[in-house]
């Protein structure tokens, strides 16, 4: 093989090593929640004492925005907050908050008030 393949060779496995140690930092999105959201919205969705009491909206499950899939809305709320909850944009990348709104849709439809990982799943293109 000449210099110049093997040179290709190595800048290919440098580019393919890079990419999986990049997504390896990437927390998977129930971490997310568990340490931004969980808090008050419960793991379920279905918002913990005194919260829920105070703030109704904590229970995701009875947020007209998730029964309106109103993406663009729960995206805002994330980034710049609503109310007592905070923003996170300056927080997390643009990219872990959109997972957060698909994740908090999910958990907040399904009845056992679980979610599916979202990174596990088949990605849609």
């Amino acid at each position: 093989m000449s210099t110049a393949g093997r040179t290709s060779q190595r800048v290919l496995a440098a580019v393919g090593l890079l990419a999986m140690l990049v997504a390896g930092c990437r927390p998977q999105v129930g971490e997310l929640w568990s340490e931004h959201c969980a808090e008050c919205h419960g793991e379920d969705g279905r918002g913990v004492e005194p919260q829920r009491t105070f703030y109704p909206q904590a229970d995701l499950t009875r947020s007209e925005l998730i029964a309106d899939n109103a993406r663009g809305s729960l995206y805002q709320r994330i980034a710049f907050g609503w109310g007592t909850m905070p923003g996170f944009k300056h927080k997390m990348r643009q990219r872990d908050m959109e997972r957060l709104v698909d994740f908090s849709i999910e958990l907040a439809r399904r009845p056992d008030g679980t979610a599916a990982n979202p990174d596990e799943r088949p990605r849609r293109r």
